[in-house]
């Protein structure tokens, strides 16, 4: 049996039509290389609204399920990782050298060492400690004494071994918090 696309208007057999429920003969109007043809052409013309669309779907649907299987299967996707970390150990090393001696690999390593400094101090203060010491100064900076928007600063460095505790804490600016580095 044939039909006529209603696009390229040639008269082709019914296998070369997509099966649809809404149509009275169960067939798409148009062929399936004319609906290709819209298809490509429609994703060419709105590249990102179908390019979110993809990535809402993937948030919707995948995320969920990887989330889930990763919890599920934490012991055999770390000995996966080991397995292709020991497999790949000079390429992985390469790679990563490479990147940290970029800016961005640098940001990300300066975190990092931040980040474990902390984790192995003595003390901690909290928000409600940060935002009575902002008080004690009248939210101004300790050094320059204008009313910018404050950080927490080390008075010892961490780096010096000073500690985490409100006490070893004063309110800087960002300007006079760079300029102080590590003094």
């Amino acid at each position: 049996m044939k039909k006529i696309c209603s696009k390229c208007h040639k008269n082709k057999s019914n296998t070369e039509f997509s099966f649809s429920k809404i149509h009275k003969d169960n067939l798409y109007s148009y062929c399936r290389d004319c609906g290709n043809k819209m298809t490509y052409d429609y994703r060419k013309k709105n590249r990102k609204k179908y390019l979110s669309d993809i990535k809402k779907r993937y948030k919707k649907y995948y995320y969920k399920y990887y989330q889930k299987y990763s919890l599920e299967h934490k012991e055999q996707i770390k000995k996966r990782m080991q397995l292709y970390y020991l497999k790949h150990k000079k390429r992985i090393n390469l790679r990563s050298s490479i990147y940290n001696k970029t800016a961005k690999g640098k940001h990300i390593q300066r975190i990092k060492s931040y980040k474990q400094r902390v984790k192995r101090l003595n003390g901690s203060h909290t928000l409600n400690e940060w935002n009575t010491l902002k008080k004690k100064f009248n939210y101004k900076c300790a050094i320059c004494k204008k009313h910018k928007k404050l950080t927490r600063d080390h008075i010892i460095p961490l780096s010096k071994n000073g500690s985490n505790y409100i006490k070893n804490i004063q309110p800087l600016c960002q300007s006079c918090n760079s300029r102080k580095y590590n003094n």
